[in-house]
């Protein structure tokens, strides 16, 4: 039986920590497209590995408010920066990124002011539709970009 192991299977094994899935890459976006967003749970860790990744999350934001990163990367004392918000947002919503890793994408030194920036949103989402309406309709994008890689 030994003999009959591919490279790959028997490399796979030898792992400590084996991968979610095993299979190609097509296999691998199918379970992705088809669990991801119907199944989210913190309790299951890796349920992150299916999750879209932050550039996709980052473009997407970038795309619909007709912006670069760099223009995410812009703040100023007072204003609020639409688009670097909800990208914030997403990234922890949807990722369930770490403050610290958020703050690295953004430069934001303190994991404190992401905290900050995710409590406004979420609340400024409660009240504002248009707010409410711009995160679903990035999020559908998003799902939508999911589905087709």
């Amino acid at each position: 039986m030994q003999k009959d192991d591919s490279e790959e299977v028997t490399r796979l094994f030898s792992l400590k920590k084996l991968p979610s899935f095993f299979g190609p890459e097509s296999f691998i976006t199918g379970i992705k497209e088809r669990y991801y967003f119907k199944k989210k749970s913190c309790e299951v860790p890796e349920l992150k590995s299916l999750a879209p990744t932050s550039d996709t999350i980052i473009s997407s934001v970038c795309e619909h408010y007709g912006v670069s990163f760099n223009e995410l990367l812009i703040t100023r004392r007072g204003i609020f920066n639409e688009p670097r918000n909800i990208a914030v947002y997403l990234l922890r919503q949807i990722r369930g990124e770490k403050l610290n890793n958020i703050g690295e994408l953004f430069n934001i030194k303190t994991y404190s002011t992401v905290s900050s920036i995710l409590r406004r949103v979420s609340r400024l989402k409660k009240y504002d539709r248009k707010i409410k309406s711009q995160i679903g309709k990035i999020q559908d994008s998003i799902n939508k970009g999911q589905r087709q890689t």
